[in-house]
Order: structure tokens, then sequence, then C-alpha cells
């Protein structure tokens, strides 16, 4: 639908041609899905992206990302980042409400059930978490202040119940598995991590190692698409940082002990005698990759997956008409997506 919703002087007619357009090719691209012969050379296409045998060579770039870091390179980020390094400590006022405690027997009947409605409706109403447990008769507790992690005579699910509190002052009641809480924010402390805290070492290092993975992919996938980065070059880069340049064949997507599929995907995609530089998503596996040889096998009609690829091809063939489309329409009306009108539609569902 973001394509209707077009800058303030969109006119009734333009909407009321892109709904016409739109239907036209909603209608196409059924009859496409669902009746059109797909030929056979893009089913063959479709199963080579997941069926190949591929000869590579390879370099495993995770020692070349695994160096040392410095103390000096730790403090630096920790001083330059220090807001970040901070934990959140709360002081919450509570008591627990029980049939013991709200009316002296330890049944949950309909009297104890009136009383809680009772005691929701004051919290709603704002009322002081004091005046309703002098109201009840009830004791209250503190916790002192503690962070989510922090050990308590409170179970872990409860502390995180009342960490949801933001405002100091503010009185909630918490119905969570049949316990029945009302608690007070009293207290909200930030406090500063030590440098030498492991979560804080954790995330520095985390930090680094990304910037440092980002920083040489870049360097490397730039030599690589200039054309510098040869052959030749790979077993030099290899034997400058003492990494191991290893072989393997590779046949399908998934079940290999080395490469996720989606790292596999990458490769099949690289073209013979070519090097590539391929990460996955999280930049956790990172590798050169050299393609000797390729054999795309045939798939006949009567392979019992042959229907499968046909219709991932269908639904590629109809996706690219779509955008194609998307795109025309585009042009030829120059839409221009009036974002505050986006965001409030959207937060609206």
């Amino acid at each position: 639908y973001e394509k209707f919703l077009i800058s303030n002087s969109l006119t009734a007619p333009l909407f009321e041609s892109n709904v016409a357009e739109q239907e036209k090719k909603r209608q196409l691209l059924n009859y496409l899905s669902g009746g059109i012969e797909i030929p056979n050379f893009l089913v063959q296409h479709e199963f080579n992206k997941e069926n190949q045998t591929k000869k590579i060579e390879y370099i495993n770039l995770k020692k070349f990302y695994s160096k040392k870091i410095s103390e000096q390179k730790i403090q630096d980020i920790y001083n330059k980042n220090k807001s970040f390094y901070t934990e959140t400590f709360k002081n919450f006022k509570y008591t627990e409400l029980t049939p013991l405690n709200i009316i002296g027997e330890n049944k949950y009947n309909e009297v104890f059930f009136n009383k809680i409605n009772q005691i929701e409706n004051k919290t709603l109403d704002g009322i002081d978490l004091n005046e309703i447990a002098s109201d009840y008769n009830l004791s209250l507790n503190t916790t002192g202040l503690i962070n989510k992690k922090n050990d308590s005579k409170l179970d872990k699910k409860i502390i995180q119940s009342f960490f949801k509190l933001k405002k100091e002052n503010t009185v909630e009641f918490i119905n969570l598995d049949k316990e029945y809480y009302i608690v007070e924010l009293i207290k909200i402390s930030q406090v500063q991590k030590d440098k030498n805290d492991k979560d804080v070492r954790d995330s520095i290092k985390a930090q680094i190692n990304i910037e440092n993975k980002i920083n040489k992919n870049s360097k490397l996938a730039k030599e690589i698409n200039d054309k510098s980065f040869s052959r030749s070059q790979m077993d030099l880069f290899a034997k400058e940082n003492n990494l191991e340049i290893e072989s393997t064949t590779l046949t399908k997507l998934e079940d290999d002990n080395i490469f996720s599929p989606g790292v596999i995907k990458r490769i099949f995609e690289t073209n013979n005698k070519s090097i590539n530089l391929i990460t996955d998503n999280m930049l956790k596996d990172n590798f050169i990759i050299y393609v000797k040889d390729t054999k795309l096998p045939k798939i006949k009609k009567q392979n019992e997956n042959y229907e499968n690829y046909k219709l991932k091809a269908k639904l590629r063939l109809a996706n690219d008409i779509y955008n194609i489309y998307d795109l025309s329409l585009n042009r030829k009306y120059n839409v221009e997506i009036n974002n505050k009108t986006l965001n409030r539609i959207k937060n609206s569902f």
C-alpha cells in the first residue's frame, strides 16, 4: 500500500488510476503463476542455484581476524563510550497480595478476587501505595537498589516485571501467573560499569572485532573487484598472514561442515576461475574463495523435485515482472511517499 501514500498533491483520478493499474497487475501475476508454461531453461537455472559440483580453494579468515587486542585499545574505546557502559539499578517498594494477607484465609474465592479488583482500580486511579497498604493492612517491603541480574529473594520473573516500570513514584498492579503484587518504583540510578567488567570487555572486544573485519573486508573486496588480487596474490596473502589455503568440493546448499547454506549460495554464484570474498550476514564467517571448476548437472522432468524447481522459477519470474511493473509505475506517475503519512498509517495497525 505504500505506493498510494503519495504527497498531498495526490488527486482522486490519479489514485483511481493507480488502483486500476494495480488490479491489472494482480490479474496478470495470477495468470502467470497459475497457467503459463515456464521454459525448461528457467527451471534448470533455479536447479543450478542449489545444485552444482564446485571445486574451490579457500582461505578461512578466522585467524586473520583473531589477533590479540591491546589494553590501550580497550581503554581508548572505553573512554570514548563511557555513557554506553552504564547499568540501571532500581529500588522498589512492594507487597504481594495473597488470600491470607487480604482476607485472612488461604482460599482463592470470590471475596478475595473482589478485593483484588478493588486494589487494581485504586492503582489505576493513582492512589498512593502507602494509602492502599494502610486501607488493607498490608506490610510493605523494599528491594534496595537492584539490577535485572541481581540475586534477590524475589523470583527473576518478578524482578523483570518490576523493571518494566519506567518512572519514579509510579504504582503498578502486577498479575503474573496468578501471583498478585502492587509495586512502586522509588528510585532509578545509573551506575558506571568498570572497564574490567566482563560484559564491558566483551562488548568492547566485539566492537573492535567488527570494526576490524569491516575495514579489512572492504580493502580485500576493493582489491578483488579491481582485479589486483589474483590467484597468485592469494598465495602471497596466505603466506604473509600465516594462513592455509584449503580445497573442497561442494555439491549442494545443505549439509556442509565448513560453510553455511548462505555462504554456499554465494559460492555457487561465483564464476569459474574467479576470486570472491564471501561473508555471512553477521560477519562471523569470512572466506576468500577461488573457483577452480564448475559442473552444472541437468535436471530432467522425471526428477522427483522437478515440479518444486518449476514452481520456484514461476514465482521468481512473477516477482521480476512485479518489480519491473512497480518501477515503471513509479516513473509514470513520479510517485513520492509522504513519510509522515506512511508512519501514521503503519502505527495504526
